[in-house]
Parts: C-alpha cells; sequence; structure tokens
C-alpha cells in the first residue's frame, strides 16, 4: 500500500444518536429524581450522579456527532484513530506489533498491542486523556482500542484489514 492509498472507515452516526438518547433518558430520570417531592440523600446522590455520568456522556457524544471526521483512516503511514475519546493522530506501523480483539460487556474494540506504548502514554500531556491511555493500558495491556461500536465495519473485517495492512507494511519495511 502506498502513502497515498487509504482505507477510510466511517462512523455509524445512527448508532451515535442512538448513544444521545439514553444519554437523555438518563438525564431525565435524573431530572424527575430531583422534582419528585421526596427528599433523601441517596434520592439526590443518584440524580446528581446520573445528571454527571450521562450529562458527560451526552456532551462528549453531541461533540461525536458533529465530528466530521472518519472514525479509522488506515494508510501506508499506519493508522488514524478518530472514533475514542483519546485520538491521538496517527499511529505508525513502526510502533505496531499486533492486533487482539477485547470486549466490554458487548462492546468490541480493536486493540492495537505496540512495542512501546509506555512511550505514547508517556507522550501524552493532556492529564485526563493520560490516565485513560493508563487505564487502557491496565486493562487491556495496550492504551490505544478503537471502538467498532460506532464504525460502519464489523469488528472482524476491521481486524482481517489491519492486520493485512501491518503484514503488508512488514513486507515491504522488514525490521
Amino acid at each position: 500500500m502506498t502513502h497515498s492509498e487509504q482505507i477510510i472507515i466511517l462512523t455509524n452516526k445512527n448508532k451515535i444518536i442512538g448513544q444521545i438518547f439514553i444519554c437523555a433518558a438518563f438525564i431525565t430520570l435524573g431530572l424527575w429524581q430531583l422534582t419528585d417531592g421526596n427528599s433523601s440523600y441517596f434520592k439526590y446522590f443518584i440524580a446528581g450522579l446520573l445528571l454527571l455520568v450521562f450529562g458527560s456522556f451526552l456532551v462528549f457524544w453531541l461533540f461525536r456527532i458533529a465530528d466530521k471526521r472518519p472514525g479509522v483512516i488506515i494508510n501506508g503511514a499506519g493508522i488514524t484513530d478518530n472514533a475514542t475519546s483519546v485520538s491521538l493522530g496517527e499511529i505508525s506501523w513502526t510502533d505496531i506489533d499486533n492486533f487482539r480483539t477485547t470486549q466490554v460487556w458487548s462492546k468490541k474494540f480493536i486493540t492495537i498491542i505496540l512495542h512501546d506504548p509506555q512511550k505514547f502514554i508517556d507522550g501524552q500531556t493532556n492529564s485526563l486523556k493520560r490516565k485513560i491511555l493508563i487505564a487502557n493500558f491496565k486493562k487491556n495491556g495496550s492504551p490505544f482500542n478503537i471502538p467498532t461500536n460506532i464504525l460502519l465495519i464489523d469488528p472482524t473485517t476491521l481486524k482481517q484489514i489491519l492486520e493485512s495492512k501491518l503484514k503488508e507494511y512488514q513486507t515491504i519495511h522488514p525490521i
């Protein structure tokens, strides 16, 4: 694959809209809890938690639906993941060792196994993104996990494409 050749995988806007409606439903539930008339600290705690968590998710999904960038771009230089909340630009093929499919509840991810994952964690200056990368690394052995649930491609096909392109790159540029 040449540097100019690329595979573009778009996000599934319908799934993102579904996530927005789910967040709105939980926010409505939280607001209803606040105006219910019964007063208890537990009820206020749950309402606040619903508003905080799903309000944060709602903001993320609203930004995600407005984002015109493709979810994933695969080219001769590497992979650009725009589907995650920690999109850090392009990950070079030279940094990638392999790929693995992981699952959290019903959501599947393609985990990008890196030669030196600590390099990406140490290079992150945004403290929130750094914490997310560390959490991903502790949970899955890599700071990068592409969420396939919002992409217009099934996880198996995406993994096959990524493995094929990595092998192609390694054939052209042996270590």
